[in-house]
């Protein structure tokens, strides 16, 4: 399981959720960039690592809204401009 489905496991308990549609779901998300620049036409920002108006140390904190979840360090937010 990877880190991202575990993270999902954890938002969506205590419902049991089949794993084809937790990994549907997940690899749609992590997919986002790959969209964002096709169907947008602009290049795609990680909120962690490229939105740098804010210390990476609360960059991390932001983007990861339960940390107390297993997982949580592979979330991220994709954005549409460094604004």
């Amino acid at each position: 399981m990877t880190k991202n489905n575990e993270y999902y496991h954890g938002l969506t308990y205590p419902m049991d959720l089949p794993e084809d549609m937790v990994e549907t779901y997940v690899c749609g998300m992590c997919n986002m960039r790959e969209y964002v620049k096709k169907y947008l036409g602009v290049e795609p920002v990680s909120f962690i690592n490229d939105f740098s108006k804010i210390p990476k140390e609360y960059r991390a904190g932001v983007a990861q809204e339960y940390p107390e979840l297993k997982g949580h360090e592979a979330h991220d937010y994709t954005l549409v401009h460094n604004g």
